[in-house]
């Protein structure tokens, strides 16, 4: 179960998060960094892969993560792992269809590529909506 700061959400407002970028496309990276400013939060990388995620994930100050589960051929796991570990949440970002990630971590959101910076608000306000609930 994942838990969050009471000062990281009031209401529907969330203030500026730090938010971890793992995503191996270059330029994805750069569009979800943009739709991430554009809603005013602060990016953390982005990692291109899991050597790059892990120092960040296992000891950078951040509130969410957004990761591609499949970077280049290996599998983010190591991650969402030493993030759950850390009860940060984090959303797995996915250009699979049928991606097997939603039953690995039932309480990790979900964004099929490409997304809308509206979906990526919604998925954002509806992980910190479950951490408050829980």
């Amino acid at each position: 179960m994942l838990a969050m700061s009471p000062s990281v959400a009031a209401g529907r407002d969330l203030r500026p998060l730090q938010v971890l970028v793992v995503e191996d496309e270059a330029f994805v990276a750069m569009l979800i960094a943009d739709q991430l400013d554009e809603l005013g939060h602060r990016i953390v990388g982005p990692a291109f892969s899991v050597s790059e995620a892990r120092p960040l994930a296992t000891a950078t100050t951040i509130d969410l993560a957004l990761v591609d589960w499949n970077l280049r051929g290996e599998f983010a796991g190591e991650i969402v792992e030493i993030l759950a570990e850390r009860n940060i949440p984090f959303v797995f970002v996915t250009g699979y269809a049928d991606s097997p990630v939603e039953s690995l971590h039932r309480e990790a959101g979900l964004l099929h590529k490409p997304f809308l910076t509206n979906d990526l608000r919604r998925v954002i306000e509806q992980i910190f909506q479950n951490c408050r609930a829980e």
